[in-house]
């Protein structure tokens, strides 16, 4: 069977695409405990709040992006592991009050994301030890973990950010299945590309609710639109053009993608493009994507990546930048001040009194699933129920409903507990 290339040309995508087989010649790359599939149950409900999702077995429970806010729904269950479907600190700042007690749960995740974690700062040690003998996977093709008394978890990576993962929990005995998406976008994002074969199903979908109130189009082309309308418009008219995130693990890659198919779509290399603060683990996959993607995407040999602390030797550039939120404003003003160069701020409303400037600019480029991508998921898996988490705002939740024609909760401020008895 043709393989599916690991990335493919950015244009090429128009929402979700099925495979069956491996994604090129890679491997599932697991590690760590050996033990995790010892005692694992067939699941029994399902609860979902917010940014998290709670897989309750016979004795013991998943869960699923503990959020800080949602971390109590661990409370009286035996928690056997958990399972992070990104780094977002909303979606693991809940392993703080998880770990808190006795409860030493081992974690599922993308090595990306185990890296990410690691550089983070953890004032718990069962935290910082969790995330270093963590389960990873790699290059995730369908080989599954299969659990004892016939749970079998499948992961399939790609969209929103790095390290992205979904996971599609099923039970071979009751024939019950679960697809925990999140924050799942199956086009592509900075070269995530999530590939899921066309024998899969899911009764029940779980999935990031953001897309009712996101005008996110499925094509990158119209996704970057406005981004490169800025960047052909004031290519010649500015030194250099800023571009400025607050360094969303599923913003930065997008934004440099954007600007190198820019870049070959316009047919000039007229501007050098830096990217400049971003953690080393963002730096270092950002160079394995290109490594592994040349030739089958809009990169060149040439990346430039520069330390917050380090100077920028050049003029006629496109800066990419990450910033911390508590200095964006500050940070922007002081570059608006200097009128040889363009400042695009994108994904960040907290900077005010700037729109009108000549050389400003406040765009957004959203790595969130549209519509369109959600209805296709549900169609591919067959999906009997939708349930929104994360931003699944409840107003908007009838009038999807009866546009998809499947059952939809919101899970957004009100729990939605599923039984699969």
């Amino acid at each position: 069977m043709k393989n599916q290339k690991l990335y493919p040309p950015q244009y090429s995508i128009t929402g979700l695409s099925c495979r069956d087989g491996e994604i090129g010649e890679s491997k599932s790359d697991f590690s760590g405990s050996a033990d995790l599939c010892g005692k694992m149950g067939r699941f029994e409900s399902v609860d979902v709040l917010k940014n998290t999702t709670v897989v309750n077995l016979k004795n013991e429970s998943i869960i699923i992006d503990p959020g800080a806010e949602t971390a109590f729904m661990a409370i009286g269950k035996n928690i056997r592991c958990v399972l992070l479907t990104h780094a977002h600190f909303d979606h693991v700042n809940g392993l703080s009050e998880l770990f808190g007690g006795e409860c030493s749960p081992e974690i599922i995740c993308s090595s990306f994301t185990q890296k990410f974690l690691h550089e983070s700062q953890w004032d718990e040690i069962k935290i910082i030890r969790a995330i270093e003998d963590a389960y990873t996977f790699d290059n995730i093709t369908n080989i599954p973990i299969e659990f004892a008394n016939g749970l079998i978890l499948n992961a399939y990576s790609g969209g929103h950010c790095f390290g992205n993962t979904a996971y599609h929990l099923s039970d071979g005995e009751s024939g019950s299945s679960l697809f925990i998406g999140h924050e799942v976008t199956p086009r592509n994002v900075g070269g995530n590309f999530m590939n899921l074969p066309e024998s899969i199903s899911a009764e029940v979908l779980v999935v990031d609710g953001h897309f009712l109130k996101s005008e996110t189009n499925s094509e990158p082309v119209k996704n970057h639109s406005q981004l490169h309308g800025l960047l052909t418009e004031n290519c010649d008219r500015y030194k250099n053009i800023r571009l400025i995130t607050n360094g969303s693990l599923g913003i930065h890659q997008d934004v440099y993608m954007a600007v190198k198919a820019w870049q070959l779509e316009a047919k000039t290399s007229c501007k050098k493009v830096i990217i400049k603060g971003i953690r080393s683990s963002v730096r270092d996959e950002i160079f394995t994507i290109a490594h592994d993607s040349l030739g089958q995407f809009p990169w060149n040999d040439e990346i430039n990546i520069l330390e917050s602390r380090d100077s920028e030797p050049i003029s006629g550039g496109i800066i990419i930048e990450s910033v911390s939120e508590h200095s964006m404003k500050h940070y922007c003003n002081n570059c608006v001040a200097n009128k040889n160069e363009m400042v695009i701020c994108i994904n960040h409303n907290l900077v005010t009194g700037l729109h009108g400037e000549e050389n400003f600019h406040s765009i957004d480029i959203s790595t969130h699933a549209s519509e369109e991508e959600i209805i296709s998921l549900a169609i591919n898996l067959n999906a009997k129920q939708i349930v929104l988490n994360c931003n699944g705002d409840s107003t908007s939740v009838p009038q999807f409903e009866k546009k998809v024609g499947i059952k939809c909760e919101s899970a957004l401020k009100v729990p939605v507990k599923l039984e699969f008895n």
